[in-house]
């Protein structure tokens, strides 16, 4: 379901924190791939948003190298 421009930030913020409360778990068989891939675009586009507000964090070589290997990087407006 599409947020709603009236609550959009309401409705992604309560779904980052579950992410992020859940963002260390295991990853389900057979979704494997798909979380990982997921969850390092999430990470991804969080240093997007943070580098937007001018501020940075350490260690984004890694992450930034991780997704730009992604289908997501090259067709999406997150891409470098």
């Amino acid at each position: 379901m599409t947020n709603m421009e009236y609550c959009r930030f309401r409705n992604t913020l309560r779904d980052l924190q579950d992410c992020y409360a859940h963002m260390h778990d295991p990853l389900i068989a057979g979704s494997a791939d798909g979380e990982s891939v997921a969850r390092a675009q999430l990470v991804y586009v969080c240093q997007k948003i943070l580098e937007d507000c001018g501020l940075t964090i350490s260690g984004e070589a890694e992450i930034t190298e991780r997704v730009e290997e992604t289908e997501f990087s090259r067709s999406s407006q997150w891409g470098s």
